[in-house]
């Protein structure tokens, strides 16, 4: 029987027309030993993640599983964080084959997920080194954190941006790029901007006339192309790779600056378990981390990591337990009202 391929995953190596369905394998369990895992993992092998980042990073973690495990293939999706919970609970729902660890900000969705004993409890050596506070329920851990910064193209925008005061002078204009909301997380920013900023500072970014990006990538684009001159929020690992390809962008740090995590979960219902888990154990690694954050494009849960970013003290964390359904709902609204043209 065979699998039908996703039409919107990048994997490495050759892409053939359809895949052979293995036989799916059992989920270890806690007294599984981890040899045992990796052994199975290898027999599965391939792991199929979702995740948000730039597709740059994302093939740079592809490429660095595929190092430490040549044995085992790796096929990606990037997507916002929002579409991916739906995406993945989709999944579960209808007993389909997808993504066997994801990659997000949707912190609620794994807290709930948790709960329910949907994400596979997590294993392997790079276990005993991972810091406490960023590990919970032994299910989902913070892979990384990053800060929104204020992205301007080096060409157009003569006086860069320092503030988000700046983003709103009459030179930016018509040239102004802002996000939509996939995502819990960047409706909660858009809520930080106007209680730092100042009531009227929605309705100042609406006389820029403004163009809307559904996420920081093709806000980052834009930038590249020139579409835009400024954009009001991005973050440096949607920024760094297209910097490094020689694309005319920069990036300054606001002070005060909103700041999230992203979560890493082993999905429950995966139909390759053991190798979400080793993929999961590799992320968290030493090795993980230094191919994840060592460019500087994100800052680490792990002390040491040679290249990873630092997070200025004056930034703001996202808090899921001030975004609860009500208040997700209601500022849905206000941000409708304030946002949408």
């Amino acid at each position: 029987m065979a699998r039908r391929l996703r039409s919107t995953f990048i994997s490495l190596g050759v892409v053939s027309a359809t895949l052979a369905t293995p036989a799916w394998s059992q989920a270890p369990t806690a007294s599984t030993p981890w040899p045992a895992i990796v052994a199975a993992a290898k027999k599965e092998g391939t792991v199929f993640f979702y995740a948000p980042m730039a597709v740059p990073v994302l093939q740079r973690l592809a490429d660095g599983f595929k190092k430490a495990y040549p044995d085992i293939k790796v096929e990606f999706t990037r997507m916002n964080g929002g579409p991916i919970v739906v995406r993945v609970d989709q999944e579960r729902s209808n007993g389909a084959d997808g993504a066997d660890l994801i990659i997000g900000s949707e912190v609620g969705w794994m807290i709930e997920r948790s709960k329910q004993g949907a994400l596979h409890k997590l294993a392997g050596p790079a276990l005993n080194g991972w810091p406490a506070n960023y590990l919970f329920d032994g299910t989902y851990f913070t892979g990384a954190y990053e800060v929104f910064v204020l992205a301007y193209n080096t060409k157009l925008a003569s006086n860069p941006p320092k503030t988000y005061a700046d983003m709103v002078k009459p030179e930016f204009k018509d040239r102004l790029g802002i996000p939509t909301i996939p995502s819990t997380l960047i409706l909660s920013w858009f809520d930080w901007l106007e209680k730092t900023q100042g009531a009227d500072y929605p309705a100042k970014v609406m006389a820029q006339n403004p163009k809307s990006f559904i996420s920081s990538p093709p806000l980052a684009q834009a930038l590249a192309a020139g579409e835009i001159s400024v954009a009001l929020l991005n973050n440096p690992s949607s920024l760094k790779s297209l910097m490094n390809a020689g694309a005319p962008i920069n990036y300054n740090v606001p002070n005060p600056s909103y700041g999230f995590q992203v979560w890493v979960a082993a999905l429950g219902w995966s139909k390759r378990p053991n190798a979400g888990l080793v993929l999961a154990d590799w992320l968290m690694s030493r090795e993980g981390q230094t191919v994840w954050s060592g460019t500087g494009e994100s800052a680490s849960p792990l002390k040491g990591i040679p290249g990873a970013a630092e997070v200025p003290g004056s930034v703001k964390f996202y808090d899921i337990n001030e975004w609860t359904p009500d208040v997700v709902k209601r500022y849905t609204e206000r941000w409708n009202q304030q946002y949408k043209k």
